[in-house]
């Protein structure tokens, strides 16, 4: 799975464990256009505004995920935007650099509606799923 990862995300650019690529799933349906293959832009503009990241940076992030060049987000752009906004929010600066040699945490956005949704919609259940666990050994 992790190539399919890599290959849905930009090739060589990221690569995403199974927990993002969940997440990233979830948040790209969110941001569904009516056209298959691209997203809206605003939808994602309001995702990406609850980042709560300054104008800049957000600017920044669409720079470098190569979608300012495209016009439109794509998967693999958007993917990587997510990697950048999450680099961001840890403090990181906002480039290719940072996703590709850093282990990052999931972006945060203030306020998603449908983030419970977008977090566990591909977990598995049994009798033991009882929300998310921190710390098992």
């Amino acid at each position: 799975m992790d190539q399919e990862s890599a290959a849905a995300s930009g090739g060589s650019l990221i690569s995403l464990n199974e927990h993002e690529q969940r997440y990233y799933s979830g948040l790209h349906a969110l941001c569904q256009a009516d056209t298959p293959g691209k997203l809206s832009s605003s939808k994602v503009a309001e995702l990406f505004k609850a980042s709560q990241q300054p104008p800049e940076s957000l600017h920044k992030v669409t720079e470098v995920c190569g979608a300012k060049h495209l016009g439109y987000f794509g998967t693999p752009q958007f993917y990587i935007a997510l990697k950048l906004l999450a680099a961001a929010q840890s403090g990181l600066p906002i480039r290719l650099e940072s996703i590709t040699t850093t282990n990052l945490p999931l972006p945060r956005f203030a306020g998603l509606k449908h983030e419970p949704d977008v977090r566990h919609p591909a977990a598995p259940p049994g009798p033991d799923a009882q929300g998310p666990q921190c710390g098992s050994a």
